[in-house]
């Protein structure tokens, strides 16, 4: 069984071994020296390459968000 954490670098390194674009929202734990001391990965999100062809094609200049997964996986978590 894994942890949040280990489920999101698993999905990591799955998505890289795949021909996707992945972006990684994230933030680190800073103790009091001002050593990073962990990361948590806040958001994960990735467009294969049709995904893109597309939107350059149809979403040229404006911003188009869309979300197929929202209230549909175990943790109700976007994707």
């Amino acid at each position: 069984m894994l942890n949040s954490y280990e489920e999101a670098l698993y999905l990591l390194r799955e998505l890289e071994n795949q021909e996707v674009h992945v972006a990684v929202k994230e933030k680190y734990v800073v103790d009091g020296e001002g050593n990073k001391t962990d990361r948590i990965i806040e958001c994960i999100a990735w467009w294969n390459a049709e995904q893109i062809r597309m939107a350059r094609r149809f979403v040229l200049g404006l911003l188009a968000q869309t979300d197929g997964t929202f209230n549909t996986n175990e943790k109700r978590l976007l994707l």
